[in-house]
């Protein structure tokens, strides 16, 4: 055994400011991420009279009348519900439970981080996997969900335009701003468009013939809905997911779950 006492070992901090030295990013990264903050910053800082106005206007949910607010809560569960089927399908398993999980908690990671998709996206895959579902199924499936429902909403103005066109305001009207307004939504600049729905929304109500103070009422009482409800739940899902399964991480399955 040596007699030289062991050199002091370096700090782990000190010890990865080194690494990064030696490694920094490449110019291109430092691009990307550099324009995506200055969009978000100009995206804000474009509509941010619009936000003030309308989280101005949050105290005046208090006039809303309950049922309406219960109305739109219901609304959403039934939206939940039809995306819960659908990814069952698309993902050709018969367990409720990972799926129901698995996408609370990613879609409530998607509305938090800007352009959380893709972050979202992977939580959920590997939820799933640690749920026991195949994962070559699994990619697959989270795929074609995803384009269905970006088809969706795509084509959602198409179909309501001949509505439009024969009646001012209608019911046309409404869903395509309701339409645009989700398109916009999935511009990743701010977290969930926060701000820029309200304002598009807002706007594109009015332009439907919808009176402004009812606009902006309307806007309040879909986010609501539709952003920050889903929000809450996403952590309980998670919660329930982990008290369910722990902290196992499963393979790569070759059967699918629930078969």
């Amino acid at each position: 055994m040596s007699d030289h006492p062991r050199a002091p070992s370096k700090p782990s901090l000190e010890a990865r400011i080194d690494r990064e030295k030696a490694h920094p990013l490449a110019w291109k990264t430092v691009v990307k991420r550099a324009v995506v903050v200055v969009v978000a910053g100009l995206s804000i800082y474009l509509v941010f009279p619009a936000i003030t106005e309308v989280l101005a206007s949050w105290p005046r949910l208090s006039t809303l009348h309950p049922w309406w607010l219960a109305a739109a809560i219901a609304a959403e569960i039934a939206h939940f519900s039809c995306t819960f089927a659908l990814q069952r399908l698309a993902l050709r398993t018969k367990a409720w439970f990972p799926v129901i999980t698995s996408q609370l908690a990613s879609n409530a990671i998607t509305l938090i981080m800007p352009g959380g998709a893709p972050v979202g996206a992977a939580v959920q895959f590997r939820m799933l996997a640690v749920g026991g579902l195949d994962t070559s199924s699994t990619v697959g499936g989270l795929a074609a969900f995803s384009l269905l429902g970006v088809g969706g909403l795509l084509a959602l103005p198409v179909f309501a335009l001949p509505v439009v066109l024969l009646e001012r305001p209608s019911t046309g009207g409404i869903l395509v701003a309701y339409a645009v307004a989700g398109i916009i939504g999935m511009i990743p600049a701010t977290p969930g468009g926060l701000g820029l729905v309200e304002a598009s929304l807002t706007g594109l109500l009015v332009l439907a013939q919808v009176d402004s103070s009812q606009a902006v009422l309307a806007t309040l009482a879909y986010r609501l809905a539709s952003y920050w409800a889903p929000l809450l739940a996403g952590p309980i899902a998670y919660g329930a997911f982990r008290l369910r399964y722990g902290s196992h991480r499963s393979s790569p399955q070759t059967t699918v779950a629930g078969t």
